[in-house]
């Protein structure tokens, strides 16, 4: 692919670094306007030539951009006519490993499901948003959240972005569960202390990951699949490892410590392992959970997630620092915070106001009477 000038005498082509003509030795002729030509190379691989006229070298430019672009688009629309969603799948997850993406597994699992109901044959033409609607179904019939119906979406878009980026993405026109993430699932004090309590009679290892879950505001696969690696006695903090982000360590209170403490020195590398396999994290807490609402008489939704808005709602009541929140739970952005728990900060505003000293002796007292007897 390139530009060439063609000369007056010969009418040979020659490079745009060429004083002269290679045929006839003539000296290509000067100035802004030349007689240009362009050569590029077509889907088939094939050379193609065409003569652009007495321009200036800006519009052969052009010329030979729009060219290149039509061979690009035809290139793709020839990979779109055969790609299958398990082709798709297949590449982003190589992107991910060759990136060292900490949700690499995560979003393997979607996929692979979402090839398990559409078929590995599928092509990525005929995804429509009905299928995609179709997919949301399923999976709410297999009692998954709102939120990880959601997540396969969004790992499907991303998928679709990585190599048909210039095409209508079917993920982004299907209809997401949870258009307001605000929802944050809050009981009261009596609730909460009869919940630890049943959770510590009945099912010890599950009040030890709400513990743990309520006073680092981790999630819960980070909760459940927390190494001893990870849990720094001396130094007294619990590192992770975020997206992208690097190394993130969180403080651990002394109800945290204790209750780690108590459990240190099994012999498997996860803090809570499997009670089938040691070398596997504990799996699903949810039918425990959910014994352990009815024990308490909590019949309201609640999901072992809250545990960690409980957290954010508990500092903010107690500190009033948004920054403080943004850091515990981890978040990149401080707009996500306050996006999240933006009631909870503006409860605490007349509080505020009432806590501003003012000097009453900068009042007139016949201000203050009049005020009074009105």
């Amino acid at each position: 692919m390139g530009i060439m000038v063609e000369c007056s005498e010969c009418y040979g082509l020659n490079s745009l670094r060429n004083f002269a003509c290679w045929r006839c030795e003539f000296e290509l002729p000067r100035g802004e306007k030349r007689v240009y030509w362009v050569q590029w190379s077509d889907a088939e691989k094939r050379w193609r030539s065409k003569r652009v006229g007495l321009t200036t070298e800006l519009i052969a430019r052009r010329v030979l951009k729009k060219r290149t672009e039509a061979v690009r688009k035809q290139k793709n629309d020839a990979l779109f006519a055969k790609v299958t969603f398990a082709d798709l799948a297949e590449a982003y997850i190589l992107g991910l490993e060759r990136k060292g993406a900490v949700s690499t597994k995560d979003a393997q699992r979607c996929l692979q499901r979402m090839i398990f109901f559409w078929g590995g044959k599928t092509l990525v033409k005929c995804l429509t948003p009905d299928m995609i609607h179709q997919l949301q179904l399923y999976l709410r019939r297999k009692r998954h959240s709102r939120s990880y119906v959601d997540r396969h979406v969004a790992v499907g878009r991303a998928a679709w972005n990585t190599l048909f980026l210039d095409r209508p993405n079917p993920f982004s026109r299907a209809a997401l569960s949870c258009i307001e993430n605000r929802v944050v699932n809050l009981v009261s004090r009596e609730d909460e202390e009869r919940l630890f309590a049943a959770a510590r009679e009945q099912f010890p290892r599950l009040w030890q990951i709400m513990v743990v879950s309520l006073g680092t505001g981790l999630r819960q696969g980070k909760v459940r699949t927390l190494t001893w690696r990870q849990v720094d006695f001396e130094r007294g903090v619990i590192w992770i490892e975020q997206k992208g982000r690097g190394r993130h360590e969180l403080p651990m209170s002394s109800a945290v410590r204790w209750v780690l403490s108590r459990i240190a020195g099994n012999d498997s590398r996860y803090v809570w392992p499997s009670p089938r396999r040691r070398d596997k994290p504990i799996g699903s807490v949810r039918k425990s959970w959910s014994r352990c609402k009815e024990l308490a008489g909590i019949t309201q939704p609640l999901r072992l997630h809250d545990l960690r808005h409980w957290t954010a709602t508990k500092i903010l009541a107690a500190t009033s620092d948004l920054k403080a929140v943004k850091e515990t739970l981890g978040h990149s952005d401080v707009r996500t915070t306050a996006h999240l728990y933006e009631r909870f900060i503006r409860s605490n505003v007349k509080d505020a106001v009432e806590s501003i000293p003012i000097p009453m002796s900068a009042i007139p007292v016949e201000r203050c009477t009049a005020g009074c007897e009105e």
